[in-house]
C-alpha cells in the first residue's frame, strides 16, 4: 500500500490540517505513526506540538500560521501496519 498526503492548501496566516489517506483495503490495519517534513524534520504525536506543527493522535498534521515558505515544504506520512509491522 502507498499512503497519500492530502494537502488542502490554505491562506497565509491560517492553519492547515493535512491528512494521510490510506487505501481502504488496509485502513483498519494501518496507523499513522509520524510525519516527515522533507528532507529530515520528524514530527511525532504530542499533546501540544512545537508551536508550528502538531501531529494529532488521530494521525492528522496541523500546521499553524502558514506562510509562503510553508507552501514549498513537502510532507510525508509514516505508517505502521499492525499485522506485518511494516
Amino acid at each position: 500500500y502507498e499512503p497519500e498526503v492530502q494537502n488542502p492548501g490554505g491562506f497565509v496566516g491560517s492553519n492547515v490540517l493535512i491528512k494521510c489517506s490510506i487505501p481502504s483495503f488496509v485502513k483498519d490495519y494501518v496507523a499513522v505513526t509520524s510525519w516527515l517534513q522533507e528532507p529530515n524534520f520528524n514530527i511525532f504525536p504530542s499533546i501540544e506540538g512545537d508551536g508550528k506543527h502538531h501531529m494529532l493522535f488521530t494521525g492528522e498534521l496541523l500546521v499553524y500560521n502558514i506562510t509562503k515558505r510553508d507552501a514549498k515544504k513537502l510532507y510525508r506520512c509514516r505508517t505502521n501496519h499492525k499485522l506485518t509491522k511494516e
